[in-house]
C-alpha cells in the first residue's frame, strides 16, 4: 500500500509535515526595478523582464500598518486560497516577531468588514522557461494583469507572455510596475496541460489537509469541552470554535515562519505595494 494512503488512513496527527510545494518567488522590486528570483536565502536578479506562461491562480490578501513614532510595522496577511467564496485565516506578525499569529477567520468579504485595508495580491503559478514559480502581482500591476487577461481572445494560459517593467510616478516619488503582452502561442499545449495538472493535484492535497486537520481539532476540541452538537450551540459559541481550530491548525504549520516573503521588499526593506 502506498505511504500516501496510509497518510489518509492515519489522520494529520500521524502523517508527518504536512504536503507543500517548494516553489520559487519571483516579484518585481517595485522601487529599484528589477524582476527577482527569490528561493530561501538566495536571491537572483533576472533582468528587466521576463516570460511566462500562466498555470493557476490563487490570491492571498496583505496589509501593514507603521508607528509613526518608532517606523515599526506590523503586517497582516491571510493564507494562500482560489476564490472569495473561500473561508480564510487572517494572521499577524508583529514587529521584532518571526512567527506570526492568528487573528481572525472568514470569507474575505467578512474580513474586510474589520479589517478594511487588507489589499489583493495574485499569485500565478507559471512556467518560466522549464522551471514552475509562483509570479507575485499587487497594487497597479495587479490592474494592468486584470486589463490584459480580459483583453485576451483566449486564455491566458495558451500564451507565452513577456512581462516588463515601467516606471511611473507618485506624489511619493517614482516607482515600478508590471506590463504584460503576449509572445506568441504556446507550442506545446500538453507540456502545459500536464504542468497544471500536477499543480493543480499538489494544491488540492495541501487544501485537503489543512481542511481535514482543522475538522481533527474541531473534533478534539468539542470532546474536551463536552460540549453538545454544533446545531445546538448559538452562533457566537461556534465562531469562538472556529477561531479557536484555526489557532491551533496554524501552530503546526510551516507555510507562514515569517511574512516578510509576501509584503516586505526583500532589498529595501520597505514594504510596496505597488
Amino acid at each position: 500500500m502506498e505511504e500516501q494512503e496510509l497518510d489518509k488512513y492515519a489522520g494529520p496527527g500521524l502523517a508527518g509535515k504536512p504536503p507543500r510545494l517548494d516553489l520559487a518567488l519571483v516579484r518585481l522590486d517595485g522601487k529599484n526595478g528589477g524582476f527577482f528570483r527569490i528561493k530561501g536565502e538566495e536571491r537572483k536578479c533576472l533582468g528587466n523582464e521576463i516570460e511566462i506562461t500562466p498555470l493557476k491562480a490563487r490570491q492571498i490578501f496583505t496589509a501593514f500598518e507603521r508607528n509613526r513614532k518608532t517606523g515599526e510595522i506590523t503586517r497582516y496577511f491571510t493564507n494562500e486560497h482560489n476564490s472569495w467564496r473561500d473561508v480564510i485565516n487572517l494572521f499577524v506578525l508583529r514587529p521584532n516577531s518571526e512567527k506570526a499569529e492568528f487573528l481572525d477567520t472568514g470569507t474575505i468579504k467578512q474580513l474586510r468588514e474589520t479589517w478594511t485595508n487588507l489589499k489583493m495580491t495574485q499569485i500565478l503559478y507559471c512556467l518560466m522557461k522549464d522551471e514552475v514559480v509562483k509570479l507575485s502581482i499587487k497594487g497597479a500591476s495587479l490592474s494592468n494583469w486584470f486589463e490584459f487577461r480580459d483583453s485576451l481572445e483566449d486564455r491566458s494560459y495558451k500564451y507565452v507572455i513577456k512581462v516588463k517593467q515601467i516606471e511611473e510616478e507618485s506624489p511619493l516619488g517614482p516607482y515600478f510596475v508590471m506590463t504584460f503582452a503576449i509572445k506568441e502561442p504556446v507550442e506545446d499545449m500538453d507540456k502545459i496541460a500536464e504542468k497544471m495538472k500536477e499543480i493543480h493535484e499538489e494544491l488540492t492535497k495541501i487544501d485537503a489537509y489543512y481542511a481535514e486537520q482543522q475538522e481533527e481539532i474541531k473534533k478534539e476540541i468539542l470532546a474536551q469541552e463536552e460540549i453538545p452538537e454544533e446545531k445546538e450551540l448559538p452562533e457566537k459559541k461556534l465562531e469562538e470554535i472556529n477561531a479557536e481550530l484555526n489557532r491551533a491548525a496554524q501552530e503546526e504549520k510551516e507555510e507562514f515562519p515569517s511574512a516578510k516573503s509576501l509584503e516586505e521588499d526583500s532589498f529595501t526593506g520597505e514594504p510596496l505595494d505597488n
